[in-house]
């Protein structure tokens, strides 16, 4: 290939075609005699260099960096930080086609992973509590709309159903809790997708309020605690045990254990 000038005749500017892979040039990273690199409108990175510049097998290695990249950044819809990350890795790419040197392509490419990672995991976050602060504020609605009418909640299905249904919702709050105090420790990944992240925090919002459900089943049907005697108000230790069971892991299968361990009478 001839040096890059004397092939097309010109430098391009943004908004020029590229004659060499017919791309439209959105954001140009740099051009010389030798070599172009620039970010075109569909936001892929693109390049081109004459046989001038010695490329070699670490070019190779600069490449499977920036295909990894890439494909670690694909949950960023927006396209101004999509841009931002692709421009940072067609700068590494622009590091070595400049000066042959693996080691300063490298060092651009370690910033802009540690930057996708960051990105990923306030993505992945975001994703996953809102679904589940979302489900918790509509089951404290709900909450509290039954107890505004608990007079007619209660001629219709009782007392116990009454208490067990506030107690369940209750447990999305024990659950929230639990999310929180755990928000470090969970695993997530935005390249795993939107809807995954929403469902998984709506799941944990769920298994805490059938679990808070169970507990308060269990212990209006003195399975739960039937031995001992709470002082004050019994209603509010059954809103506490369920707070309890939508935070807890242990307690809801140890409940369980104990349900299959009582003897069945004929």
């Amino acid at each position: 290939m001839e040096a890059y000038r004397e092939l097309h005749g010109k430098l391009l500017s943004e908004g020029d075609e590229d004659p060499s892979l017919k791309k439209t040039i959105k954001f140009l990273i740099i051009q010389t005699d030798e070599f172009l690199v620039y970010i075109d409108t569909n936001l892929e990175i693109q390049w081109d260099h004459s046989n001038k510049v010695n490329t070699g097998e670490e070019f190779g290695l600069v490449l499977n960096r920036v295909a990894y990249l890439e494909s670690s950044a694909r949950f960023i819809n927006d396209s101004n930080s999509l841009l931002s990350i692709k421009r940072l890795i067609a700068e590494g790419i622009a590091r070595y086609l400049a000066f042959s040197s693996i080691k300063l392509s490298s060092d651009i490419h370690d910033l802009v992973e540690a930057q996708i990672k960051e990105m990923n995991i306030k993505t992945s976050w975001n994703w996953y509590f809102d679904a589940a602060y979302w489900l918790t504020f509509s089951c404290l609605i709900i909450w509290g709309l039954i107890w505004l009418e608990r007079d007619f909640v209660t001629l219709h299905i009782g007392r116990i159903g009454f208490e067990v249904i506030l107690g369940g919702l209750i447990g999305s709050i024990g659950a929230i809790i639990s999310i929180i105090s755990r928000g470090d420790k969970i695993n997530l990944d935005a390249n795993a997708g939107k809807a995954i992240h929403l469902t998984e925090g709506i799941a944990r919002i769920i298994v805490g309020i059938a679990g808070a459900s169970l507990v308060a089943l269990a212990y209006e049907g003195g399975i739960l605690f039937s031995g001992l005697k709470f002082q004050g108000n019994q209603f509010a230790v059954l809103l506490t045990l369920a707070i309890v069971a939508g935070t807890s892991e242990r307690l809801v299968p140890s409940l369980i254990s104990k349900v299959e361990d009582i003897p069945l009478t004929k």
